[in-house]
């Protein structure tokens, strides 16, 4: 067979097979039943799931980096020469990492949810500045802040949605810093 100036040559093996092929392709799809969404067995109707509720207990872990600045103010009353208030220090930066966790416990009342939460964190956030004049410029003063620990008091309001909890809360944190050097002129 010449096609386009290309002589092809059939082989007549391969028409045979393909017919076989067709038919029971066809036969196939004449003998499937057809099925029908009123024949499908019927399933046991979706369980009501249990209403969501805030009450219970949780906890996680926390961890990063934090940063800040740091001054150091002469605030000893007893320093009668005038200084008073002023700073020993420029401001320096610090910066570290954290490491903790967070427990805490809710409960929930009709729509009020109540709870507690408090959290302990290891930090190893520093920094250190020189003193300035007036004071004595030998000396060095660093902040260090090895831990921090936060505890909270939580009362809030579930709305139509119980996917949201609005509340207000109240905490008290703790923070230690460490002195170095002499700070007096």
């Amino acid at each position: 067979m010449l096609s386009a100036g290309k002589l092809r040559i059939e082989n007549p093996a391969e028409r045979p097979m393909k017919k076989v092929i067709l038919r029971l392709l066809a036969c196939g799809f004449l003998i499937t039943p057809p099925a029908f969404a009123a024949d499908m067995p019927v399933k046991a109707p979706p369980s009501a799931s249990a209403p969501f509720n805030w009450t219970g207990f949780y906890a996680g872990i926390a961890g990063g980096l934090a940063w800040g600045r740091s001054q150091f103010i002469d605030a000893d009353p007893t320093n009668l020469n005038g200084l008073l208030g002023l700073p020993i220090t420029r401001e320096f930066d610090v910066s570290g990492g954290i490491l903790g966790g967070t427990v805490g416990y809710n409960w929930q009342l009709n729509n009020w949810v109540a709870g507690v939460e408090g959290d302990f964190s290891w930090v190893t956030k520093q920094g250190i500045s020189n003193s300035i004049p007036p004071f004595n410029t030998v000396g060095s003063n660093a902040t260090r802040e090895h831990w921090l620990g936060t505890g909270r008091a939580r009362l809030g309001l579930v709305p139509g949605s119980p996917a949201f909890l609005h509340y207000r809360r109240i905490c008290r944190c703790g923070r230690r810093g460490n002195l170095q050097g002499q700070h007096r002129p």
